[in-house]
């Protein structure tokens, strides 16, 4: 219809809806053709930026981290001109993944931060959806990258500290969905404060999830084998990752166990208790 009328800015979006569709179910040169032709076709420049993001994903799911760079780095330069806050984390997201997949991890590194400090800026409660926009995902996956490149580059206290951090979003995130704003932004713990507040008998063990299920779970699943490498690019690594704080130490490891599996045993999604007291004392 849209063709007939001549109306390109509208045929530009349905174009690009259909380059994701094509990128979702892997056909790549497809999804390029198709999201290319929309970002000709368009007068406004607001959906380009998401076009551009699949673009970049389209790269990275053919292995070309250095193009993806490009197209996210040219999607941040449109999102910057058109005033589009809300998809920056997003965008910071994505050029972090991309050059840490290029070795560049100090690079990656400020990328997850300026994504971090990006979500931690927004007062309003962010629902799993509220970054789901152009194949992302949640905004708790910028934590989990995050931690992650601490952990490979054995920054133990980096770490802690994004687990605190991703932990503060949460509640504060919880206070707003109940109405509660809180009066300044909520800082999270340091490593420097709990231990100094730890006895030389005392230790504290805590864990922190990665790759559990969400609203993307679906999606990805759908997707056939021919879109792996878009996975791959998606879905973080499953790992339940324990930290246990003394007085003069962290140690930090890997539990052989499924988060997922865990999730699902609690089936409890009101905030007041994530295992209930039979699977922790099984876990124990």
């Amino acid at each position: 219809i849209f063709e007939r009328q001549g109306a390109e800015n509208s045929l530009g979006i349905v174009l690009g809806n259909l380059g994701e569709v094509a990128l979702a179910r892997g056909q790549y040169p497809a999804a390029q053709s198709l999201l290319e032709r929309s970002i000709s076709l368009m007068d406004s420049q607001v959906y380009a930026v998401d076009n551009r993001i699949n673009l970049g994903l389209l790269a990275q799911a053919t292995h070309n981290d250095q193009a993806a760079l490009e197209h996210y780095q040219a999607a941040r330069a449109l999102a910057e001109q058109l005033g589009r806050r809300e998809i920056m984390a997003l965008i910071a997201y994505r050029e972090g993944h991309a050059l840490e997949r290029l070795g560049h991890l100090t690079a990656a590194h400020e990328r997850y931060e300026q994504a971090m400090v990006t979500i931690e800026a927004v007062r309003e409660p962010l629902h799993d959806q509220s970054l789901l926009i152009s194949l992302m995902g949640r905004w708790q996956l910028v934590y989990e990258s995050a931690l992650h490149l601490a952990l490979e580059a054995d920054d133990h206290e980096g770490a802690f500290l994004i687990t605190e951090r991703a932990r503060a979003r949460a509640f504060a995130n919880q206070l707003a969905q109940h109405g509660t704003q809180a009066s300044s932004p909520t800082i999270p713990i340091t490593l420097a404060e709990v231990q100094s507040r730890l006895s030389k008998t005392t230790g504290i063990l805590s864990y922190f999830c990665t790759g559990l299920r969400g609203p993307e779970t679906s999606l990805l699943q759908a997707m056939p084998i021919e879109a792996d490498g878009l996975r791959v690019c998606m879905t973080p690594p499953v790992a339940l990752i324990g930290m246990l704080l003394t007085q003069n130490g962290l140690k930090i490891f890997h539990a052989p166990l499924d988060p997922n599996m865990l999730q699902g045993s609690a089936g409890r999604n009101d905030g007041t208790r994530f295992l209930a007291p039979a699977i922790l004392h099984r876990l124990y």
